[in-house]
This record gives C-alpha cells, structure tokens and sequence, in this order.
C-alpha cells in the first residue's frame, strides 16, 4: 500500500484489475489496515461513502464486495475474504502486506536495543526504499485512509529519532545522522 498499489494472488498479478477501479481498490486497503480485524459493514460503508445514506451505501457495498471477491476467487472460491452477520475481514492467515512490514520495521527502530546496533543499514535501506512514498497516495480523498497515512508518518518519525538518540549513545555516529536526517 506504499506508493502505487500492487496486489498479487500468489503468481497472478491483480494490480492492474485494481487500478481500473478506484473503489475495489479503496476497499481492499482498508482490510489490509485493518489486518484482519472484523469491520462492520455499516463502518465500511460509512468510511467508503461518507456522505451516502446508509441504504444505498449498503447496496453500492455489496456490489462492491461481490467485484473484490470475484477478483480474489480461486477456481470459484474466495477464502480470503470473510463476511458475517457482524462485519467484514479479511483472514489475517491468508495475506501479507508492506503494512505488516512496515510495523516490524518501526518496532525494530523504536525497541531494536543490540539488534538495532548490529542491523541499522539494512533498516535505513527499508525506510529508503520500501517506505519511502506515502500510503495510498492516490487516495486524497478517503479520510479513515488519509488518518492512517497520518499516523503512520508520525510512527516512522517517532522511530527514525529513537533509533538515531539509541545508536548515538551505541557509539554508531554515523546511523544515528542517517536516521536523524531520515527524521
């Protein structure tokens, strides 16, 4: 979700069936954030047409649904979408994501103690390159997406300066001006 979507179903490439419709696309990333956490409908409905009413947002939604499924079936079956009477998610054990990349990578910066020390280069080249460009950039207009582009620029930052004052006081000057300058 980093720069410009892409998005693969094992060795079939779905980026471009995704950058034909913004809204599949919109959807899809919000249940990535949510990394599996179940989401309402009604809360899904309300975060992709803010100001629809409920019961045509409803109908918009599961059209919708039913176009991600489609794209995610394999051979007739999508298991990795799951829809209940409570909400909606996708199954946590069935997809990896940058974001959960980019979580491990922040929690290396903030709490890396020894390990930061021994392993800053390779850190500063994942925060260089993988999360260099904006969340969902395309996506200006979403604002449960743009809150999460938001947070996760403060935590990059707040993990960018911890690291940089604990390789410091490692005696590691030249990680801690990268990831200072990185800040």
């Amino acid at each position: 979700l980093f720069g410009t979507m892409r998005a693969s179903l094992g060795s079939r490439e779905l980026t471009v069936p995704l950058l034909g419709s913004r809204r599949v696309r919109t959807l899809l990333a919000l249940l990535v954030l949510h990394r599996g956490r179940e989401i309402s409908r009604d809360d899904l409905v309300a975060m992709l047409w803010p100001h629809a009413d409920l019961r045509t947002g409803r109908k918009s939604f599961y059209r919708l649904w039913q176009t991600l499924r489609d794209l995610l079936s394999v051979d007739g079956a999508c298991p990795y979408l799951v829809r209940d009477r409570a909400g909606c998610r996708l199954d946590a054990a069935l997809f990896t994501s940058d974001v959960m990349e980019f979580e491990d990578v922040v929690r290396a910066l903030l709490f890396g103690g020894a390990a930061l020390a021994a392993g800053w280069e390779r850190l500063h080249e994942q925060v260089r390159t993988a999360f260099s460009g904006d969340l969902m950039p395309g996506e200006a207009d979403n604002e449960v997406i743009a809150g999460f582009r938001e947070r996760f620029s403060l935590e990059l930052t707040d993990g960018l300066v911890a690291a940089s004052r604990r390789l410091r006081e490692a005696g590691e000057p030249q990680g801690a001006l990268w990831f200072a300058r990185a800040a």
